[in-house]
């Protein structure tokens, strides 16, 4: 009977070590940096979130997106063909590779919002969250600009 509470204690404190350990990596390992989007006019249904995804230890794959301000999120990637632009959801998501830099830019990979709540504003922040399929989620905060191309920008997230 004495060897019950050791038990007991032993089994806690392995579930409390799995739990810990399913709770860090994945996202956590990535650093996501330069998040912003561009202001929207009045009565705007979409707006579009780009920003800079760096692997960390193990190959990711970004499968989504969610935000206060969009009815929908899609990760979306414009392609030109024969001088035509398109655009469309990715498929399977935007693979992040360990160590490397993915870049969601205009013109390429982005989270296109759909439904846009209220009109983006410059000098807003946004939040936004990421789902991994790691299963990690991570919330940025995304700045929004009137500049066009806002790849220089120093925010770090």
């Amino acid at each position: 009977m004495t060897d019950v509470p050791r038990i007991r204690l032993i089994t806690f404190s392995a579930a409390v070590a799995l739990l810990l350990a399913a709770c860090t990596g994945g996202a956590n390992d990535l650093t996501i940096d330069d998040v912003w989007a561009r202001s929207t006019p009045p009565g705007a249904e979409t707006a579009a979130f780009y920003m800079h995804i760096t692997g960390g230890d193990d190959d990711n794959t970004l499968l989504g997106a969610t935000s206060p301000v969009c009815g929908m999120a899609e990760i979306h990637e414009t392609t030109e063909t024969d001088g035509t632009m398109s655009m469309a959801p990715v498929q399977g998501g935007i693979p992040i590779p360990a160590g490397e830099t993915v870049m969601l830019e205009p013109g390429g990979f982005h989270v296109m919002c759909m439904g846009l709540v209220e009109p983006l504003v410059a000098g807003d922040e946004v939040l936004v969250e990421l789902q991994f399929e790691s299963g990690e989620r991570s919330t940025v905060e995304a700045s929004v600009t009137d500049d066009e191309m806002s790849g220089d920008m120093d925010h770090d997230h």
